[in-house]
Formats: structure tokens, C-alpha cells, sequence
């Protein structure tokens, strides 16, 4: 049998809604300090998305940073899409309301699922809440 990537990337996320389990990321600096560089959340939408998608085997690992995770996804053969379909990456540009760029998965023309900010946790949204930047497919869908 042959997993069903795409089917099972959209299970994990929505399977994901209202979790704690990205609000943390744990780091130790070179003086030994610990530090969470996920901000109880705050800043949570690469660690959610890269972990999700390293855990369907279609990125290398996991990230905390869009600007490494959309890397990742070049490096692993993801190519930006006019057409996006559900499970597809979107990244969206930073706006004066949110400085960071920031991304999650496509659901559909009215929907995504990323990390929000405000809430601290993964949460489904408007997909045109800010402008995107890209949307990026993988052909190993």
C-alpha cells in the first residue's frame, strides 16, 4: 500500500486546531540560557507547518523561521502554483499589522490553516486575511 500524502498532511492539520503542542520551542544559547523562540506562540507558523510537512516526508525536518522552512521546500522539489489545491503551501507577505512573513497550509479560495498569533495555537482562517506571497505544490502529492 502507498500512504495518501495529501489526505493524511490535511488530517494532521485539521487534527491539529486549538493544539498546544507548537506554542514551544526550546533553544539554549551559547551562554547557556535557555530561551523559547516560539513566544508561547506568538510566532509559531513555521514550527507548525515545516512540522507537519517533514512529518509526511515532504520536507527535510523542521523549522522555525518561514524564510528556512520555504527553503526546505525548494530544496525538496515544492515549485510555486498559480492553481493551489487543498494541502498546498501558502506564504503570506508581511504587513504593518504583522512584520513577518508567515505561512500555513491552503484549504481552499476561502480558507487556510496556519498558527495564529492572537490565539497562540493552529486555527483555520479567511486565506485572503493578508496578501500572499506565493503558493507553493509538491509533486510528491
Amino acid at each position: 500500500m502507498k500512504p495518501l500524502t495529501r489526505k493524511n498532511l490535511l488530517f494532521m492539520a485539521e487534527a491539529a486546531l486549538g493544539s498546544r503542542q507548537y506554542q514551544e520551542l526550546w533553544m539554549v544559547a551559547d551562554d547557556g540560557s535557555e530561551h523559547d523562540v516560539m513566544k508561547g506562540g506568538e510566532v509559531s507558523c513555521a514550527w507548525f507547518a515545516s512540522n507537519l510537512l517533514a512529518g509526511v516526508g515532504l520536507i527535510k525536518s523542521s523549522h522555525a523561521t518561514v524564510m528556512s522552512t520555504e527553503r526546505d521546500l525548494v530544496e525538496s522539489g515544492w515549485h510555486q502554483t498559480a492553481e493551489p489545491q487543498p494541502g498546498d503551501v501558502v506564504i503570506w507577505e508581511p504587513t504593518v499589522d504583522h512584520p513577518h512573513e508567515h505561512i500555513g497550509l491552503y484549504l481552499s479560495p476561502e480558507f487556510a490553516i496556519s498558527n495564529s498569533s492572537k490565539l497562540l495555537t493552529p486555527a483555520k482562517h479567511p486565506l485572503l486575511d493578508r496578501p500572499i506571497k506565493a503558493y507553493y505544490t509538491s509533486d510528491k502529492f
